[in-house]
């Protein structure tokens, strides 16, 4: 027999035959014990505890133990621990804990970490950790960070760095950055730049820079300068200059100029020039000029001049003038002044006026006057005259 209720609530006993037990109630109270097993229900509070098992139901509160086991469910809040595990569920919420694991979840949002592990997902956002792993994507953005390396994604953008290296495409632009090494490119146009040298290229143009070396190239334009050094070349023109050295040729047209030498040539045209010598040459034309001297010949004509000499050369005429002498041959006319001295000689004549003294040849006939005398000699005709007339034969 088993009394399980004291004298103060009615107590009553309940029979037991070897096989059937049949319990007795008093005013709703139902009460029940065999063999470790207790039932009682009151009100609606119903309780049972048997070998480690305990459970209670009231009012829509439900409660269960059992060797570790508890179980707990009120009005929507469910709660479940067994061994280190733990769950709960409460209007959408739901949360779970077990050796390290956390994860929750709630209207949209779920939460997970376990030893290291970090989770987060929310109206597509997701998050995740792990260790050195940082890991993030939201509406078309991706995200990831591990032992120094970057990656991110984001509507046709993609980025990434490592260790130095930096790494970036977008709509056709990407870019790269490496130990000084920095590289772009964008619809056609491309740049590089590595220790010093600096390169460009776009629709056709090329530059390029390094250590005092820049060059371009553009559309059959190309220019290079290094070091005093200057060149370009431009559709058949060439242009170079070098510590003081500058020569041009285009179609045809050569220039050269170097510490006052000066040297053009241009088809047939040439002319030089250097420290105060002047030369030009086209065709059958020769024109010199240096220190004073200046000489020029074309076809047969030559003409030279120097510190008051006079010299002409053409074709069988010959002029000469120097510090008033005065010389001229044409064929066999001689013609010929010097200070108050004319001579004159063509064609057997001979012609002669110096200091009032005048003389005269001509195929036999000779005639000199000199200070009033007069002198005529003609086929072994003689006549002299001096002051008054006299005749000798």
């Amino acid at each position: 027999m088993i009394d399980p209720f004291n004298e103060s609530i009615s107590c009553f006993l309940i029979r037991v035959d070897p096989w059937v037990l049949e319990p007795t109630a008093l005013r709703g109270l139902h009460v029940l014990a065999f063999r470790g097993l207790h039932v009682l229900t009151f009100r609606g509070l119903h309780v049972l505890p048997f070998r480690g098992l305990h459970a209670l139901a009231y009012r829509g509160q439900d409660v269960l133990a059992f060797r570790g086991l508890h179980v707990l469910a009120f009005r929507g809040l469910h709660v479940f621990t067994f061994k280190g595990l733990h769950v709960l569920t409460f209007r959408g919420l739901h949360a779970l804990t077990f050796r390290g694991l956390y994860a929750l979840t709630f209207r949209g949002l779920h939460v997970l970490t376990s030893r290291g592990l970090h989770a987060l997902t929310f109206r597509g956002l997701h998050v995740l950790t792990f260790r050195e792993l940082h890991a993030l994507t939201f509406r078309g953005l991706h995200a990831l960070t591990f032992r120094g390396l970057h990656v991110l994604t984001f509507r046709g953008l993609h980025a990434l760095a490592f260790r130095g290296l930096h790494v970036l495409a977008c709509r056709g632009l990407h870019v790269l950055a490496i130990r000084g090494l920095h590289a772009l490119t964008f619809r056609g146009l491309h740049v590089l730049t590595i220790k010093g040298l600096h390169a460009l290229t776009f629709r056709g143009l090329h530059i390029l820079t390094f250590r005092g070396l820049h060059a371009l190239t553009f559309e059959g334009l190309h220019a290079l300068t290094f070091r005093g050094l200057h060149v370009i070349a431009f559709r058949g023109l060439h242009a170079l200059a070098f510590k003081g050295l500058h020569v041009l040729p285009v179609r045809g047209l050569h220039v050269l100029a170097f510490r006052g030498l000066h040297i053009l040539a241009f088809r047939e045209l040439h002319v030089l020039a250097i420290r105060g010598l002047h030369a030009l040459t086209f065709r059958v034309l020769h024109i010199l000029t240096i220190n004073g001297l200046h000489a020029l010949t074309f076809r047969g004509l030559h003409v030279l001049t120097i510190r008051g000499l006079h010299a002409l050369t053409f074709r069988r005429l010959d002029v000469l003038a120097i510090r008033g002498l005065h010389a001229l041959t044409f064929k066999v006319l001689h013609v010929l002044t010097f200070r108050g001295l004319h001579a004159l000689t063509f064609k057997g004549l001979h012609v002669l006026a110096f200091r009032g003294l005048h003389a005269f040849s001509f195929r036999g006939l000779h005639a000199l006057a000199f200070r009033g005398l007069r002198v005529l000699t003609f086929s072994g005709l003689h006549i002299r005259t001096l002051r008054s007339f006299a005749l000798n034969a």
